[in-house]
């Protein structure tokens, strides 16, 4: 709720217990980058300092970006879903409260850094386990708001919420999460043309594009076998057979 959230990220509260002053970066940072942007714990914590970065498009100036991508050099990298490839514009209150400064401090402190979250040790499959820790089993329960039902992931769940109150389509909502949807499918492998049905505007499918990107990603979910190469069957025997049929069977063939 709004009031938790209060509680969560009041400053007394936050500073304290992320204990940031003392450097703890990570635990000040990623759940406010999430808060912002709905981004994933798995999506922020091995973020390298190289996919924040200034991206121009759709006729507007540069702005800066998380680029969220799975990168074939760096394995410690994977995303949940093909839809989670995105990139997610980063909120003017993360920028106000210095994320860019920070990088740009950590790159000239630090010139052989790479992760922005180093401090983060990597373990089962992920960097989260710390903020898993700190957030979940620490910081709710000693503001006395932890339930089963919340928990870290509880911020992109309400950063979705909050979008659809304020009546944001869900097809951006969907592509800004990195849900996978038909939509987001759609727009990926699908040609699309619009027509006029009765008054109505609506999509349809023209023709398929990317198809061997989707090949490649259903490979390890899909394969093809032949009768042949799972089962023993008999060769194959022809008989001839002349079946005389009543009157009735006449009639009605």
């Amino acid at each position: 709720s709004d009031q938790e959230l209060k509680i969560i990220f009041n400053k007394q509260n936050y500073l304290h217990f992320t204990e940031v002053q003392k450097g703890r970066i990570e635990l000040f940072w990623v759940p406010l980058i999430s808060i912002f942007s709905g981004m994933r714990m798995g999506e922020i914590t091995p973020l390298y300092l190289d996919n924040i970065k200034e991206i121009r498009g759709n006729h507007r100036e540069k702005r800066w970006c998380f680029d969220i991508v799975e990168e074939p050099e760096r394995p410690d990298k994977k995303l949940k879903t093909l839809s989670s490839r995105r990139i997610v514009p980063i909120h003017d209150t993360l920028i106000d409260l210095g994320l860019i400064e920070l990088i740009k401090i950590l790159k000239d402190k630090h010139p052989d850094r790479k992760r922005l979250f180093e401090e983060l040790p990597y373990g089962e499959n992920s960097y989260n386990r710390n903020i898993t820790r700190f957030f979940n089993q620490r910081y709710l329960p000693k503001l006395g708001l932890k339930t089963d039902r919340k928990n870290f992931h509880s911020l992109r769940h309400t950063v979705s919420d909050h979008l659809k109150q304020k009546g944001v389509d869900v097809n951006y909502i969907n592509e800004l999460l990195g849900h996978t949807s038909y939509y987001t499918f759609r727009t990926r492998y699908a040609k699309m043309k619009t027509a006029n049905f009765g008054g109505r505007s609506v999509q349809i499918v023209t023709g398929y594009q990317h198809l061997a990107e989707l090949s490649e990603k259903l490979k390890p979910f899909s394969y093809r076998v032949l009768k042949d190469d799972c089962l023993d069957l008999p060769k194959k025997t022809f008989m001839k057979r002349i079946v005389q049929l009543t009157p009735d069977q006449k009639k009605i063939y």
